[in-house]
């Protein structure tokens, strides 16, 4: 069995092994650095804006724009904004599902989560009760969409969308 000071010795050459591989992986994805391809204007978006999220078919781009209290539609192949939904209370999270071509906005201020069809107005659908809604991600594994809230646990609000997520949308479906 080895000693104290052999395990020491081990560990630190451990570390420096793990240290020495970050290392090169920062360097080696600093050659692959993001560049700028297209700016886009955002008329009348003042303050912060939040997550973001994308229709790759439509290519098109949605942007929480929480200071603005809009969700704003980018065609990236135009390059401009083509569409604003409003009003909305401090938009934060989104995410487009494609399947069911369901743009889906988390408002913290009113704690709601609605649904729009094709990403344009009217909403089509809402849950209520999710206060300071943030986070919404869709989990393909477990065929549900996910919203963070202040007030509702991790496996609450995956139990109540479970149960309410395909009021959402026009027929239930599964996500995977």
């Amino acid at each position: 069995m080895a000693s104290s000071h052999e395990m020491s010795r081990l560990m630190v050459a451990l570390a420096a092994l793990v240290a020495a591989a970050c290392l090169v992986s920062v360097r080696s994805a600093g050659a692959q650095s993001l560049v700028l391809g297209q700016r886009v204007e955002l008329p009348a978006v003042d303050g912060r804006i939040d997550h973001m999220d994308i229709d790759i078919d439509g290519n098109r781009l949605f942007v929480a724009a929480l200071g603005a209290g809009s969700v704003e539609v980018v065609d990236l192949r135009a390059g401009k904004r083509i569409a604003r939904i409003q009003p909305l209370h401090e938009p934060q999270g989104v995410a487009y599902l494609a399947g069911a071509h369901r743009l889906f906005v988390a408002s913290g201020a009113v704690g709601d989560v609605q649904a729009f069809a094709e990403g344009k107005t009217p909403a089509v659908a809402r849950a209520e009760g999710l206060d300071d809604a943030d986070n919404v991600r869709v989990d393909r594994a477990a065929g549900q969409l996910v919203v963070g809230s202040a007030t509702v646990s991790k496996s609450d609000t995956a139990c109540y969308l479970a149960a309410g997520a395909n009021a959402f949308l026009p027929k239930p479906i599964d996500v995977r």
